[in-house]
């Protein structure tokens, strides 16, 4: 009897996992380098990276992300910023303050590189030239 009450009482305690309620992948159309609107996207550039699970910033720095699908957002976990895709004119607007609140900063996507390139596990993330 002791033991089935120490049993339930440890099913009972266990926590279930809670998934996160519009917690998915960045969809890969969003996927890619983006820059401010006006700069370029070459190495004097300073691109942020976003894939399906992160944005990675030119100084190396990344967050983990979700996307919004109902509100069209990629947002930041841990803050308040979020990037916002606008489909008709391509383009992210980031809200560095949440959405709605403070300034915004439209940004612009990179063309895709031309050649040989495959999207390999994590090539968008290695921002040097190079044949790695």
């Amino acid at each position: 009897m002791l033991l089935r009450l120490l049993l339930a009482a440890a099913c009972v305690s266990v926590s279930p996992v809670i998934a996160l309620a519009g917690t998915d992948d960045v969809p890969e159309r969003l996927q890619g380098k983006w820059v401010d609107r006006g700069e370029a996207c070459g190495a004097s550039g300073k691109p942020i990276v976003i894939s399906a699970t992160s944005v990675i910033y030119p100084d190396g720095r990344f967050s983990d992300v979700y996307f919004a699908s109902e509100e069209s957002l990629i947002r930041i976990r841990e803050e308040g910023t979020n990037y916002e895709y606008v489909e008709r004119e391509d383009l992210l607007v980031l809200h560095p303050e949440g959405f709605g609140m403070g300034s915004s900063f439209p940004m612009v996507r990179c063309p895709e590189p031309t050649g040989s390139a495959s999207r390999r596990c994590g090539w968008l993330a290695n921002l040097t030239p190079g044949d790695w």
